[in-house]
């Protein structure tokens, strides 16, 4: 069986995983939700990567607090990089992560962007406007393979809040650019 690593928030734990499908630790369980049972009740909530969420929203994942980020995995600092850019505003330097024939899929509904002069539009056009804060609450990297958990700032009852919004999934070249991005928006 193949191996792989995962990092999560909180307490930044790296750890081994036997099935990236299935197995413990999975990216499906990378996202899940258990009670915490260490908080009194005077802050229930459920913890998810990254912290805990507000049990007030039942429609949107909202944390209780800006959560922790996770760290990324050896070897995946164009993971970190993707996310310094985003947050810095630096989109138009963001294409420079990515091969020359690369493809992003954005949660976009009939959007795609191929080759860097359309995916340097797209950073600079739709990104840039909507100028995300990006949290990397966990990661699950295997070989050329790197899933990016995001939390994201929003506006929620007049209020900015960090949400799960979505997840990043990166392939790289032996060059170690991103030939393909797709965003996979959090489904509730």
């Amino acid at each position: 069986m193949a191996r792989w690593r995962a990092t999560i928030g909180g307490d930044g734990a790296l750890e081994d995983h036997t099935d990236p499908l299935y197995g413990k630790g999975s990216s499906q369980n990378l996202m899940s939700h258990h009670r915490d049972s260490s908080h009194d009740e005077a802050a229930p909530g459920v913890r998810v990567a990254g912290g805990i969420l507000d049990p007030s929203f039942t429609d949107i994942d909202v944390y209780l607090e800006t959560p922790l980020a996770a760290p990324a995995p050896p070897g995946w600092s164009i993971a970190e990089r993707y996310v310094e850019l985003i947050n810095s505003g630096r989109f138009a330097q963001v294409v420079d992560l990515y091969s020359d024939d690369a493809v992003v899929i954005p949660p976009l509904a009939n959007m795609r962007a191929e080759g860097r002069r359309q995916i340097s539009e797209f950073y600079e056009s739709v990104v840039a406007a909507y100028r995300p804060t990006i949290i990397p609450v966990a990661y699950g990297c295997y070989g050329s393979e790197c899933f990016q958990v995001h939390a994201t700032t929003r506006d929620i009852r007049g209020k900015t809040r960090y949400v799960l919004s979505t997840v990043d999934h990166f392939t790289v070249d032996e060059d170690g650019l991103i030939v393909r991005m797709i965003a996979y928006p959090r489904q509730r």
